[in-house]
C-alpha cells in the first residue's frame, strides 16, 4: 500500500512538471516578430501588394500573462495601372495568454492568436504568419 502511494504522488508530480514545462515553452515561444506578406494570405490580390507584421512582446513584469501586440501593414496599391504611393497602418493591442487553448485573447477586438510552435506560426483566423525572430 504504502508502495503504491509512492509510486501514485511521483507519478502525479512528474505530470504537473512536464505540464507546467510545456506551458512555459509556448510563454517562451510566443514574443517576437511574425510576418505575412499579401502573397501569402488572403489579402493577396493583383491591385494590391505589402506585408502584415506582428511584433509581440510579453509586458514588463516577470513571468506576465499579459503581451503587447504592435501590428503593422505596409501595401501598395494599383489603380488603373497606376501605382499608388505606400500606405502604412499601424495598431497596438492587449493580449492575455489563455493556458487552456494556448492562445492569445486580444482585449481590443475580441479575437485570438493561435500559436503552432512546430511549425513557427502564428494565426489570427485564416491568415499565417512565419515566426522570423
Amino acid at each position: 500500500m504504502k508502495n503504491t502511494l509512492i509510486v501514485a504522488t511521483l507519478f502525479l508530480f512528474l505530470v504537473s512538471c512536464s505540464s507546467l514545462s510545456s506551458t512555459d515553452a509556448m510563454k517562451d515561444f510566443i514574443p517576437g516578430t511574425y510576418v505575412c506578406p499579401f502573397t501569402d494570405s488572403i489579402y493577396e490580390t493583383t491591385f494590391t501588394k505589402g506585408v502584415d507584421t506582428l511584433h509581440i512582446a510579453r509586458q514588463t513584469a516577470s513571468g506576465s500573462e499579459t503581451y503587447q501586440i504592435d501590428r503593422s501593414k505596409k501595401f501598395i496599391r494599383t489603380v488603373e495601372g497606376k501605382v499608388l504611393p505606400e500606405e502604412y497602418k499601424r495598431e497596438t493591442w492587449t493580449g492575455s495568454y489563455q493556458p487552456t487553448d494556448k492562445t492569445l485573447f486580444i482585449t481590443k477586438t475580441g479575437g485570438t492568436i493561435a500559436f503552432d510552435v512546430e511549425n513557427r506560426l502564428a494565426k489570427i483566423g485564416k491568415i499565417e504568419y512565419k515566426k522570423i525572430e
